[in-house]
C-alpha cells in the first residue's frame, strides 16, 4: 500500500486529536501552525491533500487565507470550520471557491478519514488523466456540404460527449 501524504494547517494540534492512527492508517501527515510555514512546505514537497483546521475561522485572516488558496490551489484542500459560518456570504464564497470538502465541528473523524481518501483518489485521478487529443479533420473538397460538415466539426469538436456521426459512406 503506498502512503499517502496530507498537509495540515493547525494552529493548535490538541483540535486534532481524535484523528487517530488507526483511522489515518496509510497516510503520513505533515502539520503546520500557519499558513507561511505551509507555503514553506509546499515549495519542499507536493502534497494531493491539505486539510485547513480552523485557519478559516478568524475574519482578520480571511484575506490570507484567501490569498494563500489563490497561490496554491495544486492540492485538494478540505475545510475544518466552526458551525455556521459557512452561512456567513464572505466564508461561504471561499469555500465554494476553493475547498473539494468541508466539515463542521464537532468532527466526525471517521468521515473526515473517508473525505480525505476520496480527495487524494481524486487527485491521483486528475494526475493520471490523458489530455484529450486534438481534433482533426482532414476532409477534402469546397462543396457547401462539406464545408456545413466542417463547420459542425468545429462546434463540436470543443465539447466532451457523444457525437453520433450518420450520413452516406463515400
Amino acid at each position: 500500500m503506498n502512503t499517502k501524504e496530507l498537509l495540515c494547517v493547525c494552529t493548535d494540534a490538541r483540535r486534532m486529536a481524535g484523528l487517530s492512527a488507526a483511522e489515518m492508517q496509510g497516510w503520513t501527515i505533515l502539520t503546520v501552525p500557519t499558513l507561511s510555514a505551509a507555503a514553506h512546505a509546499l515549495r519542499e514537497r507536493r502534497y494531493l491533500v491539505g486539510l485547513l483546521v480552523d485557519v478559516i475561522g478568524p475574519p482578520h485572516l480571511l484575506n490570507e487565507v484567501e490569498l494563500f488558496l489563490s497561490h496554491h490551489s495544486e492540492p485538494s484542500w478540505i475545510g475544518v470550520v466552526e458551525p455556521g459560518l459557512v452561512q456567513l456570504p464572505a466564508y461561504r464564497n471561499l469555500v465554494a471557491r476553493h475547498l473539494c470538502d468541508y466539515h463542521t465541528r464537532p468532527v466526525d473523524f471517521e468521515r473526515l478519514a473517508f473525505t480525505l481518501g476520496h480527495a487524494h483518489g481524486h487527485a491521483m485521478l486528475r494526475d493520471a488523466a490523458l489530455p484529450l487529443p486534438a481534433p482533426q479533420t482532414r476532409l477534402t473538397g469546397t462543396s457547401p456540404a462539406i464545408e456545413r460538415l466542417r463547420a459542425q466539426i468545429h462546434k463540436v469538436a470543443g465539447v466532451n460527449a457523444p457525437v453520433l456521426i450518420w450520413g452516406e459512406s463515400g
